[in-house]
């Protein structure tokens, strides 16, 4: 009787091993597969970074315009390409031009973001935006315009200035904003994404509500939330990856889901180019931020 019970816990001890080899094998060429995918998105990232570096001109803007050159920089801000030749040139552009400035919010929040005090005077700042200033609290200069205002959430604070009250204005704007394109609530989103890097907790509570706002306004225009990704352009659905792959960072989440879209937003380009130096930026921070997830699955993967 005792020899039939060995056998049985042998051949389920042998069971067992084999199942355990085979998960093994099963996370190793999981991991391999998504090793893969990060070598291959940090290529095109690398790809898209050339592409920039050809779009410059001879003095570093891009365009030749000052704000268009800023927009970029802020796009590429944090992330591993701000040590790259094509950013520093770009920010001596900005430095050169320091004494031209632009008397826009957009402009001297920009400028506050990329090199402070140093190029933006905090008293002209704040004179600026006590002129700009509306009876709602708000900064902007168009009925539909929040960009200076999200912008400002960071920038408040290094000015002593209180964001809470425009945090406010900004969220009761929001209530009461008229029929807007999806696209709207993801662009806005993202910049508010950008500006909660900057650590401003007001930023990322904005950033949130933009994306609930962005999946209300996709229900009611009857397009589905994640296909077909054709029908988003290729900024905003760079805008997506980078809010969704945030999302799967800070929920710690595998997130293969989010694969569909980014094959969707790289569609080929195997030069490495977007339409234009903005739009690529946009995607060049997507993708990168795409690239942590495809760490962090690695990661978890070993742990395992």
């Amino acid at each position: 009787m005792l020899i039939p019970v060995l056998l049985i816990l042998a051949v389920l001890a042998l069971m067992i091993t084999v199942g355990l080899q085979r998960n093994r094998e099963r996370i190793r060429a999981a991991e391999g597969g998504v090793d893969k995918g990060s070598q291959m998105v940090g290529a095109i990232c690398d790809r898209a970074a050339q592409s920039l570096a050809s779009l410059q001109n001879a003095d570093g803007s891009w365009s030749g315009d000052m704000a268009s050159t800023m927009r970029v920089l802020f796009n590429l801000k944090g992330t591993a390409y701000e040590t790259d030749r094509l950013y520093e040139t770009a920010l001596g552009f900005v430095r050169e031009q320091s004494g031209h400035l632009a008397p826009t919010v957009e402009v001297m929040s920009l400028g506050w973001f990329l090199l402070g005090a140093d190029l933006v005077s905090p008293a002209e700042l704040r004179f600026l935006l006590e002129d700009r200033a509306t009876p709602e609290g708000l900064y902007r200069h168009a009925p539909e315009s929040i960009e200076e205002d999200l912008l400002l959430l960071g920038v408040l604070p290094g000015l002593g200035m209180d964001a809470s009250r425009l945090a406010t204005a900004l969220g009761d704007f929001l209530d009461r904003v008229g029929p807007v394109p999806p696209a709207w609530w993801l662009r806005s989103a993202y910049l508010a994404s950008l500006v909660a890097e900057s650590g401003s907790p007001e930023a990322r509570t904005l950033r949130d509500r933009l994306v609930e706002g962005w999946r209300s306004a996709d229900r009611v225009s009857g397009a589905a939330e994640v296909e077909p990704w054709e029908a988003l352009d290729a900024l905003s659905l760079a805008a997506y990856v980078k809010l969704r792959a945030e999302k799967c960072l800070s929920d710690a989440d595998r997130c293969n889901s989010l694969n569909a879209p980014v094959r969707a937003l790289l569609g080929g380009r195997a030069d490495g180019l977007w339409t234009d130096a903005e739009t690529t930026s946009v995607v060049l921070n997507a993708l990168t931020t795409y690239r942590r997830v495809l760490e962090a699955r690695i990661a978890g993967s070993a742990q395992r």
